[in-house]
């Protein structure tokens, strides 16, 4: 039987949505999306992979940061926009609920401010600065992650993880993405309609880092994407989730959904979670196993290489 993992990017109002700032309306309901959230994984009790921006962990701040590389324009938004919005800046308590859940989640790390790795601009020293920035706020009442993630799942400077003591992190599909919203859009509707999500399994690189890929983003279906797929089947993501369970069922790898809490604004968007996670129980009911990037992880490094040295299905 396979394994379905779920990996939450916990940001609020912090630019760790694929290169594009959330949205007002997004960032503000990010707060009681990532509760909803919560609240459901443990009704179904489904434990997560949190990966959380390292700037939520602080409890208050000066919007300054002066010690970062990219300081004082970088952090302007605090300081600004945000001067008098401490809700899109700070999230410690969600943290710490997150981690005290009975479900048994997952902290994992995305950069301090939401700086994507895999971009070209990004260099050494920047890469460490995330992470210096991450560990500093970091406080002792919580684990220190062993997984990290990246925005956009554009990874870059790994050996800079590896320097920093991370074991796993969280990668995507190759070649699962393109830079034409519509090829994208075709791609998700095949998802759902026809060959169902990719099924993957782990990797280890050049570093000794477990890469786990990730099969489907169960994100909003908006613009383009929503305009086609919401006239070929009800709900586009549902579909995919239920062909990967499907298919991680009889394969034995990994499925491996991703999803954000600013992407749950409204009734709908909770109602689609939920079904979520209904589907990946009654699949748990027939054999499938849950768990997080750690497990999933360290349970390859004890397996054969030929067992799952090939990422992909």
């Amino acid at each position: 039987m396979g394994t379905v993992v779920i990996s939450v990017d916990a940001a609020l109002g912090w630019n760790c949505t694929d290169g594009q700032p959330p949205s007002v309306e997004r960032a503000a309901a990010a707060r009681s999306g990532w509760r909803r959230i919560l609240e459901l994984f443990e009704s179904y009790e489904i434990s997560a992979t949190w990966a959380v921006v390292g700037h939520l962990l602080l409890e208050d701040c000066d919007g300054v940061h002066e010690h970062h590389p990219l300081a004082p324009a970088r952090f302007a938004r605090e300081r600004e926009a945000w001067a008098e919005r401490p809700e899109l800046r700070h999230a410690r308590e969600l943290v710490e609920a997150t981690v005290d859940s009975p479900a048994d989640h997952e902290l994992a790390f995305l950069p301090f401010s939401g700086v994507e790795f895999g971009h070209d601009d990004v260099s050494l020293d920047l890469a460490r600065a995330e992470c210096v920035g991450f560990f500093d706020a970091l406080p002792d009442s919580l684990p220190a992650p062993r997984t990290a993630a990246f925005p956009g799942n554009a990874v870059g400077h790994r050996g800079v993880l590896a320097e920093w003591g991370f074991e796993y992190y969280r990668c995507a599909v190759p070649d699962a993405s393109s830079s034409f919203p519509l090829a994208n859009s075709a791609r998700r509707l095949a998802n759902a309609t026809i060959s169902g999500p990719p099924i993957v399994r782990p990797a280890i690189d050049e570093y000794g880092l477990v890469g786990v890929p990730t099969s489907v983003d169960f994100a909003r279906f908006d613009g383009t994407a929503g305009w086609l797929s919401g006239r070929a089947i009800a709900d586009p993501g549902i579909a995919t989730i239920e062909r990967g369970l499907d298919r991680v069922a009889d394969s034995g790898g990994v499925l491996h959904v991703r999803l954000r809490p600013a992407d749950v604004v409204d009734e709908r968007d909770a109602a689609r979670i939920r079904e979520m996670c209904a589907a990946i129980d009654r699949a748990r009911e027939a054999g499938v196993e849950v768990a997080t990037v750690e497990a999933v992880a360290e349970r390859a490094r004890s397996e054969p290489p030929s067992t799952w040295s090939y990422p992909t299905t």
